[in-house]
């Protein structure tokens, strides 16, 4: 597997899983609105704890991931709230199932349909 591919999966599972999420929320006091603009909470208590061996320089390359156009409109998809909601709603499952199947696939078509991109492109225009 890739470096990209590896580094991906990372990202899908300290943004998804449910023990990292709430686990990270009770350390920081937050909530998912927190989250979504504090993600490198998540990531970092998913380097600490998830028993993944990764050294500093691995680490630093997906936090740095962040930091780009799709990294910040993934980061979009997976933790606001709202676009977590309406895909739960439109498929009728819950938070457990955005990792089974790869269905967190599900939430990123959520965001691109509802015009999540274009938004995003548009909030990112208005800020620089």
């Amino acid at each position: 597997m890739n470096r990209v591919a590896i580094n991906s999966r990372h990202f899908v599972f300290a943004f998804l899983c449910i023990k990292n999420r709430s686990m990270t929320m009770s350390k920081h006091n937050c909530d998912e609105w927190d989250l979504k603009h504090n993600p490198q909470w998540l990531l970092t208590h998913y380097f600490v704890n998830s028993g993944v061996e990764l050294n500093d320089l691995e680490q630093k390359e997906i936090l740095s991931f962040l930091d780009t156009r799709l990294g910040k409109q993934i980061t979009e998809a997976f933790l606001c709230p709202l676009n977590r909601h309406c895909t739960r709603v439109k498929h009728s499952c819950n938070d457990e199932d955005f990792l089974k199947n790869k269905n967190y696939k599900n939430l990123l078509e959520n965001y691109i349909l509802n015009g999540g991109a274009e938004v995003f492109a548009k909030k990112e225009r208005e800020i620089f």
